[in-house]
């Protein structure tokens, strides 16, 4: 999925928050991968599950059977045709298919992979969620190569989206069901890469696109000396700063 073909404007750079783990920061760091996770490892249980509306109409209903005959190779006569059009018509297509449904779109969009990152570095949730209660790092990512100038945001709304199989319309599916979170999440600031036709697993980055490391106000020294171990091995170097608790306010600073 690239985010040319919709005029978006990318952030100068994007962030990714993580636990202190120096094994899986290894990959990272020193193998230059990403990991692609299946959607239904996301914490959010509604996160790529919209509504399954087996409901349609008698000619979409037509329309998706001579779909589904043609991608099969099989035959059925212009009679039995219109009745099963007329069956999913008056009864949905759950009748037809038992199969389709909520348990099958997951079934299919766990093939896919997503990265996810997000604008903001000095968010106290996000480091509290995802960086393991400010001891981990959060991990600076410029725009300017693949895979993060393959990005698009997250769009955040109060209702669920709605995927309709009988729906011949098949433009950008997945960015209209696979970008859409609850408005609860939306201090995330959240911005994807879609991994289609590439599924899920590491994913490799250009070196030069890992800009800083920010280590979590609550990092142990321990940590810290674990990670600068790692960033020695590495051909480039990275910088390494570190967030600080606001004496008065509700705020992270980057030193």
């Amino acid at each position: 999925m690239t985010n040319k073909d919709c005029n978006i404007i990318l952030p100068p750079s994007l962030y990714k928050y993580r636990e202190p783990d120096i094994g899986k920061l290894e990959y990272i760091l020193i193998q230059n991968e990403l990991w692609s996770a299946k959607p239904s490892t996301f914490n959010d249980p509604f996160d790529c599950l919209p509504h399954v509306d087996l409901a349609g109409t008698y000619e979409e209903a037509k329309s998706f059977i001579d779909r589904r005959i043609a991608r099969l190779d099989i035959s059925l006569t212009r009679a039995k045709r219109r009745q099963l059009a007329r069956q999913i018509e008056k009864e949905g297509l759950g009748s037809l298919d038992p199969a389709e449904g909520q348990g099958a779109w997951r079934q299919a969009i766990d093939q896919f992979g997503i990265i996810s990152f997000s604008e903001d570095c000095t968010n106290i949730l996000m480091w509290s969620h995802y960086a393991k209660n400010h001891t981990g790092v959060c991990l600076e990512f410029g725009t300017e190569l693949a895979p993060t100038n393959l990005v698009a945001p997250v769009l955040y709304q109060e209702n669920r989206p709605t995927f309709r199989p009988l729906d011949p319309d098949r433009t950008n599916l997945a960015e209209r069901l696979l970008l859409k979170k609850a408005s609860i999440w939306s201090y995330e600031r959240e911005w994807r890469h879609i991994r289609i036709a590439e599924g899920n697993g590491r994913t490799s980055f250009p070196p030069s696109v890992l800009k800083t490391i920010i280590l979590g106000a609550a990092a142990t020294d321990s940590f810290e000396a674990d990670v600068r171990k790692l960033l020695a091995r590495r051909s480039s170097r990275i910088p390494i700063r570190r967030v600080r608790f606001d004496a008065k306010e509700f705020r992270l600073h980057i030193e």
